[in-house]
């Protein structure tokens, strides 16, 4: 990179560095704003296969100051010569227009480059080109969109419905209103949160890019909070490299620890094992970095005579009923303060002790007391495990009932106990490293539903009880867990 193109890298970042100290956190959350980092973008304008057209026109859909835009025409001229560029630059924040419009004209005083800098809301230009049937083609997208809900009243979920999308928030909207305004053939990098790739929630988001466009290369970040952590935002994100194309076999995943983007890890996967376009939940399935899945087990929830419910009890509309009293009409009531070293404590080592009374209203949300275990359905932010399982057993409490609270997902059978042995092979199974590896491939949030520990596979149910019988005479621990599977489930698999 020459020096007038590296001069112009370095004053973006000072720019962007000076931005996140200087602004307050309300303004960046009413524009869901969180600039991104020079080497980051850099990066993800390195993920464009380099163009064989002399005249590009690429789209900019919430440009901040300019940096992708910069970062695209920087390291696509340090591949391709004699390219003609046109960049139309979106932005709704007038604190950042000046240093924008600058930033491009630096830009096009360096490289062959035309912009035009657009202060209107994206969503709204767009809708209005797609229903006047107006609308310009790019040959390139590239973004960090706003990271923002949008209501469902809002002006601009109406605007989206116009156009037939039920959108649920801003990234999502930028990522498929610029599908449709992307050519034959053309190409998207966006950085956007992970969980879009499972749930519900983003099934309509999901349908949209995999009915307009094929994936092509998939970027993964270990840490969650490394790319703004200027901005204290936590999210967990990927970098996705879309193609407006039908044709493709492999998927590239890559890599890296953080932002700084060194010793980046490259793993070409078929695309039927990213997103499995026969089913219905088109979840996209994002491999750990070994590309390694788990061929051992093959049984569901089911065939190893389990249920898996979320905890009943929400503890805020039940507070007439929850008290710390010691059990007399009341059974104990179990948070996920309650587990500690893979185990169930009532009282918690730090003294939690709910109680909760028994009644007709809190009948029906209680469990025969007996054999469970119970996975807590939220993770904190950088905890090496999503998945953190632990063992309730019967003889800790002399009561008839055992309560759950919502915050925890209950492995029972039809609200009985699990037999001992398939309750502690559960325990051994669930906090095993390769039981976390996979829920990792389609999972990116840090809450554990119900519907994904249905969705993974077990070992059969004579697997778990020969795991329960070796762990039932061990202190349980990471360590204990990994040798014994390793003992039951490899040594059977060769």
């Amino acid at each position: 990179m020459n020096q007038d193109n590296a001069t112009l890298i370095e004053a973006l970042e000072t720019q962007r560095t000076h931005h996140s100290h200087n602004t307050s956190v309300s303004h960046k959350s009413d524009y869901g704003q969180y600039f991104t980092p020079s080497a980051v973008a850099l990066f993800m304008a390195s993920m464009f296969p380099a163009v064989y057209e002399t005249d590009v026109k690429l789209l900019d859909p919430g440009a901040g100051i300019g940096s992708l835009s910069c970062a695209f025409v920087l390291n696509m001229n340090q591949r391709v010569q004699g390219v003609n560029y046109e960049i139309d630059c979106y932005e709704t924040d007038h604190h950042v227009l000046a240093k924008l419009t600058k930033n491009l004209y630096e830009l096009s005083s360096i490289n062959r480059v035309k912009y035009t800098v657009l202060f209107e809301d994206f969503i709204e230009a767009a809708v209005d080109s797609l229903l006047q049937f107006n609308k310009p083609l790019y040959t390139h997208v590239i973004m960090n969109p706003p990271y923002k809900k949008i209501h469902s009243s809002s002006n601009c979920r109406k605007q989206l419905r116009s156009v037939d999308l039920e959108i649920v928030n801003l990234y999502s909207a930028f990522v498929s209103m610029s599908l449709e305004l992307l050519k034959k053939d053309g190409y998207l990098v966006a950085i956007i949160p992970r969980s879009f790739c499972n749930g519900t929630y983003y099934l309509p988001f999901r349908k949209h890019v995999l009915s307009n466009a094929v994936i092509r290369r998939i970027h993964l970040f270990e840490s969650r909070n490394s790319i703004f952590k200027n901005d204290s935002v936590l999210q967990e994100n990927i970098i996705i490299l879309l193609q407006k194309n039908d044709l493709v076999k492999q998927v590239e995943v890559s890599y890296s620890k953080d932002q700084v983007l060194e010793s980046i890890k490259t793993i070409q996967v078929e695309y039927s094992r990213i997103v499995d376009l026969t089913s219905w939940e088109l979840i996209i399935n994002i491999p750990q970095e070994n590309g390694s899945t788990n061929s051992v087990v093959t049984s569901d929830y089911r065939q190893i005579g389990c249920m898996v419910s979320t905890g009943p009890v929400v503890d805020f509309r039940n507070t007439e009923f929850i008290s710390s009293e010691v059990p007399g009409k009341e059974i104990p009531l179990i948070y996920p303060q309650n587990i500690c070293s893979f185990m169930v404590h009532w009282p918690s080592p730090t003294g939690l002790q709910k109680s909760i009374e028994i009644n007709t209203n809190t009948q029906k949300m209680m469990y025969k007391n007996g054999y469970y275990v119970i996975v807590r359905r939220f993770s904190s932010k950088e905890e090496k495990r999503r998945i953190v399982a632990a063992l309730y057993k019967p003889e800790d409490n002399s009561t008839e009932y055992i309560a759950f609270e919502n915050h925890l997902n209950v492995f029972h059978n039809n609200g009985q106990g699990l037999e001992p042995d398939v309750a502690y092979g559960l325990v051994a199974y669930l906090n095993s490293e390769g039981f976390d590896e996979e829920f990792r491939v389609f999972s990116g949030h840090t809450q554990v539903n119900v519907s994904d520990l249905k969705r993974m596979k077990y070992p059969t149910l004579e697997q778990l009880k020969k795991l329960g019988r070796t762990l039932q005479s061990e202190n349980f621990s990471y360590k204990v867990f990994e040798d014994i599977i390793t003992e039951v489930l490899n040594h059977e698999s060769r």
